[in-house]
This record gives structure tokens, sequence and C-alpha cells, in this order.
């Protein structure tokens, strides 16, 4: 009985054999062009300009489909087009939003409320507010102050601003509430700027909460210099009130990096901002809030 499985086993190797070496035979007698084909799944061969020509193609594409802001507005003293390019972006972030099915229920029940309406564009030259050129991010706020404080518009409430300045350089954010801070406790107007920093660094969302809902006597101007994602957390509980009238501007900073890109090329800071400018829809339909793109 052993014997005979011996037999078999060799019977199978040797017919496994006369098969490989006949493979072999018949692969010798083949052209070379034929084999070269075989490898590489009958593939022509490709003329390496051709090859190049493609890869400039595809190069030019992705270079047109992620241009910079920069690029996409070139005069930020043209309110028109500061506001096509907004509103072509804010379409994009919803669609970008809606496929990567966001979970953030505020920002997702805005966008449904913003589609449900017949206006086609958000931003237009009534809230889109003329580049004030020459002017430095502080300076602008200051002459915003003075707009608001002759308009007598104010807040009785610290969560609700009337100035909020976004950038996304948390560095920005200190030098800049340094400097507006400096400038504001040595003013003797009696409608007094409350100058706050929103982001994340060594300030949790909670003390910022609670900053935000503590009492406050008096009318004050609400100065706020934030990132993007730190203000919009905020917005989103509920402990900053992004809907009243009194909100009246929102300053952006464009300013370049050392990679050459704004607050609106890098991801993070761009969807958080088109969020905020979602949730803010209600004023800027009604041109009570500009935005100014400094």
């Amino acid at each position: 009985m052993e014997k005979s499985k011996k037999q078999q086993s060799k019977q199978i190797d040797d017919k496994s054999k006369k098969i490989k070496k006949d493979k072999k035979q018949q692969k010798d007698h083949e052209p070379k062009g034929k084999q070269q084909n075989a490898q590489t799944g009958n593939r022509p061969k490709t003329n390496p300009l051709d090859k190049q020509g493609r890869f400039q193609q595809m190069k030019e594409k992705k270079k047109t489909k992620f241009q910079l802001f920069k690029d996409r507005v070139t005069d930020k003293g043209d309110v028109q087009q500061v506001a096509d390019y907004l509103n072509a972006e804010i379409l994009r972030h919803i669609a970008y939003t809606r496929v990567k099915k966001s979970n953030d229920e505020k920002v997702i029940s805005a966008i449904d409320k913003f589609e449900s309406k017949d206006t086609p564009e958000l931003f237009n030259q009534e809230n889109v507010d003329q580049f004030h050129e020459g002017r430095s991010i502080a300076e602008t706020s200051k002459r915003l102050v003075q707009e608001l404080r002759k308009l007598k518009i104010f807040s009785e409430k610290l969560n609700n601003p009337q100035i909020m300045i976004l950038t996304p350089d948390t560095q920005v954010v200190v030098d800049l509430y340094k400097e507006l801070k400096n400038i504001y406790q040595a003013d003797t107007h009696p409608i007094k700027v409350r100058v706050q920093k929103l982001f994340a660094k060594h300030i949790t969302v909670e003390e910022h909460e609670k900053l935000l809902n503590a009492e406050n006597k008096g009318s004050v101007v609400n100065l706020y210099i934030g990132t993007p994602n730190r203000v919009k957390k905020l917005a989103e509980k509920g402990a900053m009130k992004l809907k009243k009238s009194n909100f009246k501007h929102l300053v952006i900073d464009s300013h370049l990096n050392v990679k050459n890109q704004s607050l609106f090329d890098i991801f993070e800071t761009r969807d958080d901002t088109f969020d905020l400018l979602i949730l803010s829809q209600k004023q800027l339909m009604k041109a009570n809030l500009k935005v100014s793109i400094i």
C-alpha cells in the first residue's frame, strides 16, 4: 500500500515537470516582442514626449483647481471680485460639507436654511466692505470703533461682538490683542472698548465661555480677535452670539504665511471661516454685517 502511494506521488511529480518543460520550450520559440507584450499586459509603447505632455496637463489642472486666494482675488479693492470669490467658495464649501457628512448640527441647520431661500448669492456690494488700502488690521479696527461710537452701536453683554477679527496665526492674535488693549486702556471715551483674545493656546473653551457669560456693567464695544476654530466652537456652544443686529464687522486677515498661503488656503482655517459665514447669514443677508478682507 505504502509502495503504491510512493508510485502515485512520483507519477504526479513527473507529470508536473513535463508540463513545466513544455511551457518553457513553447516560450523559447516565441518572438521576443510577443514575450515583452505579455509581461507588460499587451501595453503599446508610449512616446516619452506624450507622457511628459500628459503630466504637464495634469499639473496645470491641479494648479487651476487649487489656485491660491492671492491668484483668485488679484485686487482686494475690487468689491465685486471679492464677493464673487466668496460666493463661489461658499458653494464649494457647502458641497464639501455635504459630502463629508459633517456632524456639526448648527452648521448643517444653517446650510439647510441658506439653501431653502431664494437668494442665489450671500455676498454682494452691500455686505462686502471696501478694502482699507494701506491700513493695518489695528488701524482698521480703530476706524471701525470710531464709526460704531459715532452711530452709538454697542452692547450691554460681553458675548455679543460688534467687531470680530479672524486670523489663522495665534501670534497675530496675541500681538493685536496687546496693541489694541494698550490703546483702549488709555482711552477716555465714555463708551469703553472691550478687547478679548480667542484662541486655543493655554485657554480652554470652558474658560472662554465663562469669560463671555460674565456679568457686564454699562455699554461696551466688544472687539474680539480670534482663530476661526475657537470662534466657531464658541458660536456653536451659544457662548458667542453671531445673529444679533449689532454684530457689525467681520474682519478677515488674508496676509500670506511663509508658504504663500492665506487663511483661505489652509484647509482647517478656511472651512471654519466659511462655517462662521454660514452661521452669520442672517445679518449678512440684511447687510447689517459687513465683511472686510485685509
